[in-house]
């Protein structure tokens, strides 16, 4: 490279460098290099960025062995530094910000998630509770009285802990932005999206497993695989807290992320047994009940249903495959100023997702299900006392 004294480029050097070979390059597309050969305890490097220096600036030191040593590098050779980094911006309206250039628009962003979770909450409670108090049709209308069951109230708790947390999120930014850190807030949003996130999962695999809508027990193997994401979204949480902590480029950082993405990728597909699961039984089902010509009635509405678990698994594998994928590419290719669209379609996908799925879960004035598939004999029994109750239409989305 091209280096050169550091007079007048925004570099102060003070304290001791006796062999002079202090240089700097200011080279703006590939970053700003300091080399230092032979220099004493007590130098000080100042330098100040301005207006045109901008981009995506990563801290990166290296100690190097010098070019006259000979012989075989020690196993570990120690060096150390104190790091004094101010980093702030200024927005359009010529306020100083501490976020990056790529953060500035999340503030307002995730107040904008916060509003569209909110009324999607507010329409999904009032809803059920106008099917609790009897009223006729709830919020999306139709004649009977349809039936709010259990896992409706975990849809609920779902719904309004996202509000909290993106509430939350747009608020830890802002204080972000203004002071440069907001550790209170920090931490009510990782509690939230913690408690949300497993509540989430667990009301996807209570979905998948048909529980609630027509049993009331699970099996030993559903609950086996609920205990088990619980177990990995603890994991995957501590994980996420400890890439706040550590520096992105450290060994520890790249540790955590990996643990994350691994085990956000098998949260995800655990959640897709229960639902193949509930497709075999269901189709064993109507195999059954298709040999009898009186029951020709009773295997279409199996097969119905069926199709619906069939739609909710290409709903689910959808909603990971954007999210966990196709935002990640998208990611890799933004420019350091348009970081902030990675959240803006994860949220976009993320609400998308549910207003889906409770579009084919709510609670709707139709007959239930009647009969309880069972996968392991491959027939269907009867309840001993049926409520009256939901089907879940597949195709009214």
């Amino acid at each position: 490279r091209n280096f050169y004294e550091a007079v007048g480029n925004g570099t102060d050097v003070r304290g001791n460098n006796d062999d002079h070979s202090f240089a700097v390059t200011a080279d703006k597309e590939d970053g700003f290099f300091v080399l230092l050969k032979g220099a004493k305890d007590g130098l000080e490097i100042n330098h100040t960025f301005g207006k045109g220096d901008k981009g995506l600036y990563f801290l990166m030191y290296q100690f190097c062995r010098d070019e006259s040593a000979k012989g075989f590098i020690p196993k570990e050779v120690q060096t150390s530094f104190t790091l004094h980094l101010r980093q702030r911006n200024y927005d359009r309206l010529g306020n100083v910000s501490y976020l990056t250039a790529g953060d500035m628009p999340l503030p307002h962003i995730f107040l904008y998630f916060t509003f569209s979770y909110g009324i999607l909450a507010w329409f999904w409670l009032r809803n059920t509770r106008n099917v609790v108090r009897g009223e006729e049709g709830g919020s999306y209308g139709g004649g009977g009285r349809p039936t709010v069951y259990a896992i409706h109230h975990l849809m609920s708790c779902v719904l309004v802990l996202k509000t909290m947390s993106m509430l939350f999120e747009s608020i830890r930014y802002h204080f972000i932005r203004v002071s440069g850190h907001a550790a209170i807030w920090s931490v009510l949003y990782y509690l939230t999206i913690f408690v949300g996130g497993s509540i989430l999962f667990t009301v996807l695999l209570l979905l998948g497993s048909g529980w609630s809508f027509f049993k009331s027990v699970l099996k030993p193997r559903e609950k086996i695989i609920i205990l088990v994401v619980l177990v990995l979204q603890v994991i995957n949480n501590v994980a996420l807290i400890f890439l706040t902590v550590e520096t992105e480029g450290e060994r520890f950082y790249d540790y955590w992320r990996t643990i994350l993405h691994i085990f956000d990728i098998l949260c995800c597909c655990a959640v897709l047994v229960p639902i193949v699961w509930q497709i075999n039984a269901l189709e064993k089902a109507a195999e059954a009940e298709g040999g009898d010509s009186a029951s020709t009635d009773e295997a279409a509405r199996t097969l119905k249903k069926a199709q619906l678990f069939r739609s909710f698994y290409l709903l689910v594998v959808g909603y990971i495959y954007f999210t966990r994928v196709g935002v990640f590419l998208f990611a890799s290719a933004l420019t350091y100023e348009h970081t902030w669209m990675r959240y803006c379609f994860t949220e976009v996908g993320t609400l998308t997702f549910y207003c889906a799925v409770g579009m084919k879960f709510r609670p709707i004035s139709e007959q239930f299900y009647s009969q309880v598939p069972n996968d392991d004999m491959g027939v269907s029994m009867d309840f001993e006392k049926e409520p009256p109750s939901i089907e879940m239409a597949s195709d009214q989305i």
